[in-house]
């Protein structure tokens, strides 16, 4: 099915900052309201294929890297993969390589880049994929450095697969695009 099964009656902007705009969409079907002010958070820089963000899982010696993040908007302490908006310009692979060195300090070149194919973080509310990498450097520093611009952003570790499993059951993993990324990770057994 192309089509959708409802129109878009209206569409209004709620708000906006430098990244995001909130829009509420007016829903008809057959001339009926379904919803007057469905929610749509959309990215200002959106590409075609509509990945507006890449994250990268960090593979090394068979441990997994992770950053531990405070996220304001669950207030909680969590375990996330790298990840991080696509830039104007940027393509996909670049993205992931400048994110990760970003975010973590290691440097991978695009073909250290495994595609793990996409996921849509909250596709009920946000207009946006994010494109999925498995990362596989050859070289790596034994000091990893948190990035020292990003808010929340605390510490980065490299965890044995079991650990992970077990941070996922505790719920200290609970980003879904960090969760699909390591499922995808064990379904393709990488690891």
């Amino acid at each position: 099915m192309t089509k959708p099964p409802f129109k878009l009656k209206q569409r209004k902007t709620a708000c906006e900052n430098s990244v995001f705009t909130v829009f509420f969409d007016h829903l008809v079907d057959t001339g009926k309201t379904l919803v007057e002010d469905y929610l749509v958070v959309e990215p200002k820089n959106k590409a075609t294929d509509r990945v507006t963000g890449v994250a990268v899982l960090p593979l090394y010696k068979g441990k997994i890297g992770l950053i531990h993040i405070y996220r304001h908007a669950v207030g909680q302490f969590a375990w996330e993969v790298p990840r991080g908006f696509v830039e104007s310009g940027e393509t996909h692979l670049g993205s992931a390589v400048r994110e990760l060195y970003e975010e973590t300090g290691i440097e991978v070149r695009e073909d250290e880049l495994e595609d793990y194919g996409i996921v849509a973080p909250e596709p009920g509310i946000i207009s946006g994929l994010t494109k999925i990498f498995i990362a596989k450097p050859e070289n790596i520093k034994d000091a990893i450095n948190p990035a020292e611009y990003e808010i929340g952003h605390l510490n980065f570790i490299w965890v044995d697969i079991k650990s992970v499993v077990d941070l996922i059951n505790k719920n200290k993993i609970i980003d879904s695009t960090t969760t699909c990324a390591i499922h995808k990770l064990i379904l393709n057994s990488t690891v």
